[in-house]
């Protein structure tokens, strides 16, 4: 069953079909979300509320659908699955490829909130 989750993006992410979360820590050099969370904990001392926001984004897969709010609007996008790290990115320094709905001339379709 695919998953929903909602994943805050900059419009610079989106442009380049990409979704992120922050972290200066690379995500995909993790096979369990507890080694991870261990990680992250002894470099930064704790992670705060943020265990099931970490866990959700850690645990996308191909297919699941992430909902990108935009201003008054959302964008719906689809994970396709290639992760990466950019180191520098404070706030989306693990990132994510994914297919976001756009309409025939490659627009952005924004859904009104």
């Amino acid at each position: 069953m695919n998953k929903i989750l909602m994943v805050r993006s900059t419009d610079q992410m989106i442009e380049k079909n990409l979704i992120g979360y922050g972290w200066q820590i690379d995500f995909s050099h993790f096979n369990q979300i507890a080694d991870l969370l261990d990680a992250i904990k002894t470099k930064h001392g704790t992670y705060g509320n943020s265990r099931i926001r970490i866990a959700s984004f850690f645990n996308l897969k191909k297919g699941d659908i992430i909902v990108v709010p935009t201003g008054s609007s959302i964008a719906l996008a689809e994970v396709e699955g290639e992760r990466f790290f950019q180191a520098g990115s404070k706030r989306s320094s693990n990132q994510i490829s994914v297919r976001y709905c756009r309409n025939q001339t490659g627009g952005l379709i924004k859904i009104p909130r």
